[in-house]
């Protein structure tokens, strides 16, 4: 059976030695002040940049379906500089 990861976000990327390195977290237990919950690192994924790169392609596919769902809002475009 396939193991089942959970984390709620990314905490750093990193290029490094030909590979992407992806730092993940967790939320845990709650924080002294009661109303946030404390970040605990997760795994860390590591792969080619062409794996990067069909994962990202994933993702935005992924994005466009929950626009279209109605469940995410589209980001608007940043200005670069």
């Amino acid at each position: 059976m396939m193991e089942r990861i959970f984390l709620d976000g990314i905490e750093q990327m990193q290029f490094t030695a030909g590979l992407v390195r992806i730092s993940t977290f967790a939320y845990g237990a709650q924080a002294e002040d009661g109303k946030s919950a404390l970040q605990e690192p997760g795994v860390c994924l590591v792969t080619t940049p062409q794996g990067f790169a069909a994962m990202l392609r994933g993702f935005e596919e992924m994005a466009a379906k929950l626009v279209e769902a109605g469940v995410l809002q589209q980001a608007l475009p940043t200005e670069e500089k």
